[in-house]
């Protein structure tokens, strides 16, 4: 038979197990205002460069930002035109 400690014991661990997915859970949902193109791959399972050449040819909306790595600028997408983009797809060519 189970002792009462051995329960409370079972019971915390279980707790605790729940409160690390219920972070986890939440760390996935916060919503950023804008994403670099390696977030932006991660979340729509596209490549970097299929997702460059889409924001170059104005396909997916976005803007430059500097990045400190010299004269490049690094791609930055709002979260909104995330939203649009899974919802409807590319833009068409212009």
């Amino acid at each position: 038979m189970e002792t009462l400690e051995t329960r409370i014991a079972s019971l915390e661990a279980t707790a605790l197990r729940i409160e690390n997915l219920l972070a986890a859970l939440l760390e996935q949902r916060a919503v950023q205002t804008h994403y670099s193109v390696a977030d932006m791959a991660r979340l729509t399972s596209k490549s970097e460069y299929q997702l460059r050449d889409h924001l170059k040819k104005g396909r997916i909306l976005g803007e430059k930002r500097a990045s400190g790595r010299g004269r490049s600028k690094e791609w930055m997408v709002s979260h909104d035109e995330l939203c649009r983009y899974k919802a409807h797809g590319l833009l068409p060519l212009q």
